[in-house]
């Protein structure tokens, strides 16, 4: 069985344009293995952002975890396959979460928790597209 992949060239794209557009900003991905963490730098250079915008960050005891995500501005969700109990700790560490549902149930996920959490389908957080 091969390797489920959670970033999608479409969506990371997507989160390059973002980086372009924020110069301020930086991309915190979960730890990976080596191989797969500077991949993502070089198609983060050819899509124009400098490397060392992409932070790997490692894994944390779950109080460390939750107060490490409160120093985020904004949850970028994916779409392909969205967050679950990542996207919760980020609620519940105060995060707003951009989440773009898709088609099945495993991309449904950050809709579902932004409903339960009484935000609208048309709030900002929710996108439609990858458009924007």
């Amino acid at each position: 069985m091969g390797r489920r992949r959670q970033v999608d060239p479409v969506t990371f794209q997507t989160w390059a344009n973002i980086l372009a557009r924020v110069p301020s900003a930086v991309l915190w991905l979960a730890a990976s293995p080596k191989d797969a963490f500077a991949l993502l730098q070089r198609e983060a250079a050819a899509a124009g952002v400098p490397p060392r915008r992409l932070v790997a960050a490692p894994w944390f005891p779950e109080k460390e975890h939750i107060r490490i995500k409160s120093l985020c501005d904004l949850f970028l969700d994916t779409p392909a396959y969205n967050a679950h109990q990542t996207a919760g700790d980020a609620l519940w560490a105060g995060i707003p979460m951009l989440t773009l549902p898709g088609e099945k149930m495993v991309s449904r996920v950050g809709l579902s928790m932004q409903l339960a959490l009484g935000l609208s389908p048309s709030n900002t957080t929710i996108a439609h597209s990858f458009a924007g």
